[in-house]
């Protein structure tokens, strides 16, 4: 098992910090405005704690047993906002 990483639209601000420090598991949405999960993402547990301590709005949820930094993260769905 991996991480299973949300990101809550609602709550995110569109800071970009998770993007920037973690951009193996995050990106910019279609319309660049809000941080997404990627599919297929790759990134270590140092960056993505890194990305989960920074973030202002506190919208990164991380489930899951963390693996190895070698092992790929098993993005999650992200939250809409419906």
């Amino acid at each position: 098992m991996g991480w299973e990483i949300c990101v809550d639209h609602i709550r995110c601000s569109g800071c970009g910090s998770c993007v920037e420090l973690c951009p193996g598991i995050f990106a910019w949405d279609d319309a660049g405005e809000k941080a997404v999960v990627r599919e297929e993402g790759t990134g270590t547990g140092a960056d993505l704690e890194a990305a989960v301590s920074i973030c202002p709005q506190d919208c990164i949820l991380v489930t899951g047993s963390q693996p190895s930094a070698a092992q790929k993260a098993e993005p999650g769905t992200d939250v809409s906002d419906q």
